[in-house]
């Protein structure tokens, strides 16, 4: 199937070049007009910002070197104030958790010690030097014969219901404490879904799911001992309002926005869908803006992902714009938008015009369409390979060897994502360097980098909170959202 370009006139700036109307993987076609060469860039490593402003590309290493960010500047140790619920002995599983992330854990000797690098706990002394703390007046034990009858309910909505009296409740009135905790464990079963518990939770503390009071799994996967301690230390600390590390490179004013769409459950119609922003800072902040339902047809099965009108893009901007204000007292001096969909004629129209007093911007369509470029030898492609087409398009690798690791630490052949649309006044390196450093903003994890940028992480969690929480006009700190 071939594709439809229409023509692009000489000398146009970002924001005037036409639509390009795709009917295939867009890579195709760019890769049939330079066969005969290729020319390739190499994108550095973004560097991280670990304690008393000391430098590194890997999270892991910087802070078992230097401690979390800002902790230099404080001059002694700082608390992360933990409180637990669950049912029966499960307290006391958190609070034996809690003692052995506090202390050193061994790498596994079967795995590469640089990949997978030993714990050295998280406690007062350093380099973390955070005191981990909990007390019983934090602790909250609730009913075990409930939590199994939620756990066994088969209606989404009655489980959401009995989960925010049993955990929901306890976390509420934790948070209005004289002293608080930071950050709630809560203790479940592992047949209580992770979305219903964090909707139960939202808004009043961030909240950490262990199974059955043990070390969480992360996206199903078991992990070595000291990778997971690695983990959740980060969680809590992230979710304590510590900054574990922070770009080298942030500029301060830069305001990243994720947009992504789902359909909405329950609905007579099929065609009724909701959407929601993930505006993240490159200080690292995240906040998830919940978007309005809104009914959507598409006409022609090669629409597969709904559209905003004018009128929708530019409320959900001007609002992005407004929680990016509100949290940061000031206007950002750049602004992305994300897409993993192409940008209607409407939504162009609509972002822009609230982005007109934004001296940089840019909106992104990224994608993947299982193209791979190789290079000679045995080794994958490298982490940040990126091949321009022209002065805005073209695609870069976030996954792919890693020398400060020695290896590619993926178990598939490296994809790379594809700018396929790049509107507005970045360039593609520019776009393409923002993209690998957005994989190294998502606390969820100490991994040396994401497979996809943080703006596009959570898709799933949100949707399904927002689902059930149903509420309009709702912002969220995406604390609140992570597992």
């Amino acid at each position: 199937m071939r594709k439809k370009y229409l023509s692009k006139p000489a000398e146009t700036s970002g924001a005037e070049i036409p639509r390009r109307v795709f009917s295939s993987p867009p890579l195709e076609i760019h890769l049939s007009r330079t066969l005969d060469r290729l020319e390739c860039i190499q994108i550095k490593e973004p560097e991280l910002v670990f304690g008393e402003n000391q430098r590194c590309v890997d999270p892991r290493t910087g802070l078992a070197a230097y401690g979390p960010y800002g902790n230099g500047h404080v001059g002694g140790s700082r608390q992360l104030r933990v409180g637990i619920v669950g049912a029966g002995d499960e307290i006391e599983g958190v609070r034996s958790l809690l003692e052995e992330i506090s202390r050193p854990v061994d790498q596994d000797p079967g795995l590469d010690g640089i990949l997978h690098p030993s714990f050295p706990g998280l406690n007062s002394c350093k380099p973390f030097s955070v005191d981990v703390v909990t007390q019983t007046s934090w602790h909250r034990s609730i009913n075990p014969q409930m939590v199994r009858l939620a756990a066994d309910c088969d209606d989404s909505f009655a489980k959401y219901g009995m989960l925010r009296e049993l955990f929901g409740a306890q976390v509420r009135a934790m948070s209005h404490l004289e002293f608080p905790p930071n950050v709630v464990i809560c203790a479940i079963p592992a047949r209580v879904e992770r979305s219903l518990l964090l909707a139960a939770c939202a808004q009043s503390l961030p909240t950490e799911i262990v199974c059955d009071g043990t070390m969480p799994e992360i996206d199903g996967l078991q992990k070595d001992k000291a990778t997971q301690a690695w983990d959740l230390s980060i969680r809590l600390l992230y979710k304590s309002g510590f900054t574990p590390w922070r770009l080298a490179d942030a500029a301060g004013d830069s305001c990243f926005v994720g947009v992504s769409f789902y359909r909405e459950t329950g609905s007579p119609s099929p065609n009724i869908w909701s959407y929601f922003a993930h505006i993240v800072t490159d200080s690292g902040k995240g906040f998830i803006l919940k978007g309005e339902t809104f009914e959507w047809k598409p006409n022609n099965k090669a629409e597969g992902t709904p559209r905003l009108n004018e009128d929708q893009a530019a409320t959900l901007m001007s609002r992005a714009l407004e929680v990016y204000g509100k949290n940061c007292a000031c206007l950002p001096g750049k602004v992305v938008i994300h897409k993993t969909s192409p940008y209607s004629e409407a939504e162009r129209t609509g972002f822009e015009h609230s982005l007109r007093e934004i001296r940089r911007y840019a909106l992104v369509s990224v994608g993947k369409s299982g193209t791979f470029v190789l290079r000679p030898g045995r080794k994958p492609v490298f982490r940040g390979t990126a091949i321009p087409f022209g002065e805005k398009l073209g695609v870069v690798y976030v996954l792919g060897y890693v020398p400060f690791l020695r290896c590619y630490p993926g178990n598939r052949m490296p994809q790379p994502f594809e700018i396929t649309e790049n509107w507005g006044t970045l360039t593609f390196q520019e776009a393409a360097k923002d993209l690998l450093r957005l994989t190294k903003l998502n606390w969820s994890t100490s991994a040396f980098c994401t497979e996809v940028p943080v703006t596009l992480a959570f898709p799933g969690q949100a949707r399904d909170i927002f689902r059930i929480l149903g509420q309009q006009d709702l912002v969220l700190d995406d604390r609140f959202l992570t597992t």
